[in-house]
């Protein structure tokens, strides 16, 4: 029977393309009511343009939908199309009736929006009435809040009740549709969709230049715009596909066309399961591994940034009384004369123990080079406040500029004060250090420094286990330093243990004469460091130990190549379910296809012919799925290296989520 009425089918097919007109008006005018009334009152204000457009926008779609009433109105009531319509047109009448109403308040309203938030409690009373006034018209049953017994019940449950049953009555209308008339549609929506994803890719960036909504809302805009067009295509490139497999061969028609008719309601919803089932583990499982791929490459470069890549100590250093690296000026330039070699530091280290005024905490010291310790690491990049050159002349320590020292911490409204930040504001950050005798620069991580209560000036005192001996035993060693800079490498336990000091101190405080620990050396290219440690090795003889990055920190990368390894075990026992999926997928449809089975033999095919059609269905099912949650992983894997998912520093030592995308 025809859906459209008996008098005249192209006057149904009409009032339902006009119905169909209005669902994307419908759709921005919902958009356009659930934005912040604040933020929307900033858009329209000034803008007479753009507001008298929302407000033609939302009447056109007013009067469309007042025209499809008029026109279902004669419809008899056997007509299956005429309550969806009807249905369609009350609710977007309505809607888009108090919609332009709220428009156009907001935009008259938008004018004296800020000395309104400045005058009333800052703003508490403007954004309380434009909460009231979006949640009354953004209803389409206009005034239901303002009804005493419904109140917030009415606003809430009954907005969200009319809202569904116009995405309802959308749904229905839509499948009514003669298939022509949805054609056009869909070509209508690819050629726009085409135009803006184009228009966005050569406006917008897809990284966001910026923090700001704004930046962040052009960049999602221009990537959404991208993931829905890429969906589009693949949707109208699948029929194809399925032509093609069904030329290769006889096996690969029967198959494809199993998939493609349409058979038991049961089995096609247990093999589109199956297919999500698929998509959605082959997607978890590249979205994890690009992850922690991300988080290890992450780690791997502040590593690389703040250590060595080729470190070079006495082959007696793990023993106790290891006299060190005497010649060493000659092992150095031995070293920086390699080929691949970009420099190398000396250097001197021990534990010690940092005790301040209100703390104490353990540390690794480094004496270091001031001079070449820039050819080796990013520690003169690093330091936040301070400088590196205050370890070569301390004495700049007792006249330190103003910018050297710690700003004061910005005031923010509300909230509670932590112990720290209180006493950074109860303390002058500007004062210059107390008078007293020059004494060494000390350079400390910012973890470090926040615990101790540390500041650029700050006077330290550093104690060494190692000390002389006395009566009753070893006498630990102490001596005062001064904060010279405070640094930020971006690892936790990094900054919160290691601290920095001139060579020459390092040499007279723990001891060792002229003669140093160790050389750290830096490589053109990292991957090359086991090729270069070999040639250190065979240049500088049996008498040093020459190790390169991996070795150092094997044990840490070590844990984080198992626990991706049992990561994958994790998720891949979800592409084995989704597995059994594909199978009682297959089950059924060799059941339901019994009797094709018994054509097909009638015909001559053999019991191996008929196994291979249904492999190769499984296959297909299989294949669409995993290529389905290949393309969502990387779309989400992309989304997130690009825009980026956004992280507390102060907590995660990041400020977003770190994604590698490795096609292998």
């Amino acid at each position: 029977m025809s859906l459209a009425p008996r008098a005249n089918g192209r006057s149904a097919a009409t009032v339902v393309s006009t119905a169909l007109f209005a669902l994307p008006l419908t759709l921005g005018v919902a958009v356009l009511a659930d934005v912040a009334p604040a933020t929307a009152a900033a858009w329209l204000r000034g803008n007479a343009v753009t507001a008298l457009g929302a407000v033609a926008v939302v009447l056109g779609a007013g009067l469309s939908s007042l025209y499809t009433l008029l026109r279902t109105a004669p419809w008899p009531r056997d007509v299956p199309l005429r309550w969806p319509a009807r249905a369609l047109a009350v609710l977007t009448f309505t809607a888009s009736c108090t919609s332009a109403a709220i428009l156009a308040l907001l935009w008259l309203g938008g004018g004296d929006a800020d000395p309104l938030v400045r005058t009333y409690s800052e703003g508490e009373f403007l954004l309380r009435w434009l909460e009231r006034a979006r949640a009354a018209a953004s209803s389409p049953l206009h005034g239901v809040g303002g009804i005493p017994w419904l109140g917030v019940l009415g606003v809430a449950y009954l907005d969200f009740a009319v809202h569904m049953l116009l995405r309802v009555a959308l749904l229905v209308l839509w499948f009514h549709v003669p298939l022509r008339i949805r054609l056009r549609v869909w070509r209508a929506v690819d050629a726009t969709l085409l135009v803006a994803t184009v228009a966005a890719t050569f406006a917008f960036d897809i990284t966001p230049a910026d923090d700001s909504s704004q930046a962040l809302g052009r960049a999602v805009l221009r990537f959404g715009l991208t993931v829905v067009l890429a969906l589009r295509l693949f949707l109208r490139a699948l029929p194809r596909l399925f032509d093609l497999v069904e030329r290769v061969g006889f096996h690969t028609l029967v198959a494809a066309r199993h998939l493609r008719t349409r058979g038991s309601r049961f089995v096609t919803i247990i093999g589109v399961l199956a297919v999500f089932a698929v998509a959605f583990s082959s997607c978890s499982l590249s979205t994890t591994l690009s992850l922690m791929g991300g988080f290890r490459n992450d780690l791997k470069q502040k590593i690389l940034d703040n250590t060595a890549h080729v470190s070079v100590t006495s082959a007696t250093a793990a023993e106790d009384d290891d006299p060190g690296l005497a010649d060493w000026h000659a092992l150095v330039d031995a070293v920086r004369r390699t080929d691949g070699v970009v420099g190398a530091s000396p250097y001197v280290g021990g534990e010690v123990m940092v005790s301040s005024a209100t703390n104490l905490a353990g540390a690794v010291v480094r004496g270091i080079d001031p001079k070449a310790v820039s050819s080796v690491s990013r520690l003169d990049k690093n330091i936040k406040r301070g400088r590196l050159e205050f370890l070569s002349s301390p004495e700049k320590l007792l006249d330190i500029a103003s910018d050297d020292l710690l700003d004061p911490l910005p005031l923010k409204r509300g909230g509670k004060l932590s112990p720290d930040k209180l006493d950074t504001l109860t303390r002058e950050p500007k004062a210059e250090p107390k008078p007293g005798d020059v004494l060494p620069g000390l350079i400390v991580g910012q973890e470090l420094a926040r615990s101790l209560r540390l500041y650029v000036g700050d006077e330290v005192n550093v104690v060494s286990p190692l000390g002389d001996l006395g009566p009753t035993g070893p006498i630990p060693k102490s001596r005062p330093f001064r904060i010279a800079g405070i640094f930020y490498s971006g690892m936790y336990e990094y900054d919160l243990k290691h601290v920095y000091m001139a060579l020459d101190v390092a040499q007279r405080y723990f001891g060792t004469g002229d003669a140093i620990q160790g050389i750290d050396v830096r490589v053109t290219d990292v991957e090359r460091a086991p090729a270069i440690r070999q040639a250190l090795a065979s240049k500088l003889g049996p008498a040093v130990h020459v190790a390169d990055w991996q070795e150092l920190n094997r044990n840490l990368f070590g844990a984080l190549a198992l626990e991706k390894l049992a990561m994958f075990v994790a998720l891949g026992l979800g592409i084995l379910v989704a597995g059994f999926c594909v199978f009682g997928t297959l089950t059924l449809m060799v059941q339901e296809k019994a009797r094709e089975v018994g054509v097909l033999q009638a015909m001559g095919a053999a019991r191996r012919d008929v196994l291979r059609i249904f492999l190769i269905d499984g296959l297909l099912i299989g294949l669409l799925g995993a290529l389905g949650g290949l393309g969502m992983g990387f779309v989400v894997c992309y989304g997130a290296k690009h825009i980026g998912i956004g992280m507390n520093p102060e907590v995660y030592y990041i400020d977003r989520v770190p994604v590698h995308i490795d096609p292998v």
